[in-house]
């Protein structure tokens, strides 16, 4: 990794820890769907992980589409000073976790207990993001990409 890939790494890293919630866009017969997800990424910034009711549309799409956008900002930490604002789109392919993975459940936990009772449930299932590209946008213009490997 080099020294420009480095610093976008922080630069990824640093917006989505400040984040609690990411859009994810997820699309079934060419229509589009936007949703709010609370996230949990691992340390190597490789996959993303969230929990989704199976009874949803989010859901349902996923299943039959598994490409998926994400976006995580900054945007309300930096309140009036838009070219502070960094934003990631990640790109990935989306699927079910089988195997209950508890070491992710407890991180999610720990970043959400006010989900315990909806990850508890038994109506919700562990998605898992396997992170394709970030696409990073700071000072509102300046463009740049990291495709993972």
């Amino acid at each position: 990794m080099n020294i420009i890939e480095a610093d976008l790494f922080k630069k990824i890293a640093g917006t989505i820890k400040s984040s609690r919630f990411a859009v994810i866009a997820t699309e079934n017969n060419k229509e589009p769907y936007l949703n709010l997800v609370g996230f949990l990424l691992d340390e190597e910034l490789k996959n993303l992980y969230f929990y989704t009711p199976v009874n949803s549309r989010k859901y349902n799409n996923i299943v039959s589409n598994s490409s998926v956008s994400l976006l995580i900002d900054n945007r309300e930490k930096y309140t009036g000073q838009t070219g502070l604002i960094t934003a990631v789109t990640i790109i990935g392919k989306a699927s079910v976790v089988e195997k209950q993975e508890i070491n992710i459940l407890k991180k999610y936990l720990s970043r959400y207990p006010e989900l315990k009772n909806f990850t508890d449930s038994g109506l919700n299932v562990l998605i898992k993001v396997n992170i394709i590209k970030y696409i990073i946008v700071s000072n509102f213009n300046k463009i740049s990409e990291i495709t993972m490997h």
